[in-house]
């Protein structure tokens, strides 16, 4: 076997030099969506914490995802972070 699903839990940092973005606040999370619904790209949105096993086993297959699909923009938000988003529904 092999792929996407065998490497390693990437690090915080191994994140940040990724295709994926990181949103740590509620300003980013409405400038993403802002700029989502004005460009009309994909986004793609992993929800997840860093106490969570199978959120830490999905990321390196979430990671070459966004590398290998640049047409879409990928989005990581730590749940215990930014817990509630601002409402999108006035865009």
């Amino acid at each position: 076997m092999g792929g996407l699903f065998c490497s390693q839990a990437a690090t915080a940092a191994e994140v940040v030099d990724s295709a994926v973005i990181a949103v740590h606040s509620a300003g980013e999370w409405t400038h993403n969506w802002q700029s989502h619904t004005q460009n009309n790209k994909m986004m793609v949105i992993d929800f997840s914490a860093s106490w969570c096993g199978q959120c830490r086993f999905v990321e390196p297959a979430f990671r070459a995802m966004a590398a290998q699909y640049t047409d879409a923009v990928f989005l990581k938000i730590d749940v215990d972070e930014l817990p509630v988003l601002p409402s999108s529904s006035s865009s």
